[in-house]
């Protein structure tokens, strides 16, 4: 069974119900699950739905749904495995959507996992997340977490074919090719196409409520440098 769009606004769910249907849900390209009693626990059960290989899930909406911390922990463990899902929509005012850093944390890991270059480069660079008026007005000083998130869900929005580079050079402000030149002088050529690639990265910009907000925001000279970084070490 395959469906194109599957609507159950304000239909009564709960979480037992959403379990009871997570098949279903595989098999849906549009899920709107928006105005029901739907819990962390229950968003728990559709992770499980995203983590499935069959999963076709393209949208899937959440909007005035208090999943909180755990909840957006659950999401992002889906998130994570998830290959399908292209916009993730939900409401995020302060009494529908109680999340603390811990919860935006769980968003931003997804994102963009600053542990390591690696996991940056393997983080969702297709995924955005769509929510209320609230996301254009995030005070960067007050709330770091949902900041992050909203830049990192601008950047994979308005500049996809970019935003695997783009957050690696933000989130790795020291990157360091000389382990990888040690091995053999062939990844030198390597090496400088892929900051040569990575360049149209350093003016990126992407909107908020004040305009055009600079992403990378790195100088020539400071970008030339770490090109040079790789050659000195040759």
């Amino acid at each position: 069974m395959n469906l194109k769009e599957l609507d159950l606004d304000e239909c009564g769910i709960n979480d037992d119900g959403l379990q009871a249907f997570a098949e279903v849900a595989n098999n849906c390209e549009e899920l709107n699950l928006s105005y029901n009693a739907i819990t962390a626990t229950g968003l728990s059960h559709l992770s499980h739905v995203l983590l499935s290989a069959r999963c076709r899930l393209q949208h899937l909406y959440l909007n005035f749904m208090d999943f909180g911390d755990d909840g957006a922990k659950a999401l992002g463990d889906g998130l994570a495995g998830n290959q399908s899902l292209r916009c993730l929509h939900f409401d995020n005012t302060a009494t529908n959507l109680p999340m603390t850093p811990i919860g935006w944390s769980a968003f931003s890991t997804v994102l963009c996992d600053t542990s390591s270059i690696n996991n940056t480069y393997l983080s969702k660079h297709t995924i955005e997340l769509s929510w209320d008026d609230g996301y254009e007005d995030v005070d960067e000083d007050e709330d770091i977490d949902e900041s992050r998130v909203l830049v990192y869900a601008r950047l994979n929005k308005e500049h996809p074919q970019h935003a695997a580079k783009c957050k690696i050079l933000m989130s790795h402000p020291h990157l360091d090719m000389k382990p990888f030149l040690r091995w053999d002088l062939k990844f030198l050529p390597l090496a400088f196409a892929w900051f040569e690639r990575a360049k149209p990265s350093t003016t990126l910009t992407i909107r908020n409520s004040r305009g055009r907000v600079l992403l990378a925001g790195e100088s020539d000279e400071a970008f030339q440098s770490r090109v040079m970084g790789c050659a000195g070490e040759t």
